[in-house]
């Protein structure tokens, strides 16, 4: 996308921690479910230890899910507000003032919009 900049994302800390929690818990998911049909598909009967199917799945649940709630807390409510609030003081405490640097930031950036959709005209 045109003047997309993640580069602030750096700012939130515990950003990184919630996308982590969140492939840790599919890596979870698919870790619980090839174990429970590894034990009740594939292994014989007589051998199944349910002892482990428990363990694997309060595993599950005390692992990387229980993280997610901490640190979306953390994220979307304490960084995030401290960030807008902090944007929203240079601001003045003022929301035309705010809606102004979004409306100059886009006449600002519509000739780059412009010359780019002119640019894909001329190649095709």
């Amino acid at each position: 996308m045109i003047g997309l900049d993640l580069g602030g994302i750096d700012f939130f800390k515990n950003a990184l921690n919630l996308q982590e929690a969140w492939v840790q818990t599919i890596d979870d998911v698919t870790f619980l479910d090839n174990n429970l049909t590894y034990m009740f598909v594939w292994e014989n009967k007589s051998q199944i230890v349910l002892a482990e199917s428990e363990l694997d799945i309060t595993g599950f649940f005390a692992g990387a899910l229980s993280d997610i709630m901490p640190y979306s807390y953390e994220f979307l409510y304490v960084e995030s507000k401290l960030y807008w609030d902090a944007q929203y003081a240079l601001m003045d405490k003022d929301i035309s003032i705010w809606i102004q640097a979004i409306l100059f930031t886009q006449m600002g950036n519509a000739l780059k919009y412009k010359n780019a959709i002119n640019s894909i005209d001329a190649n095709n």
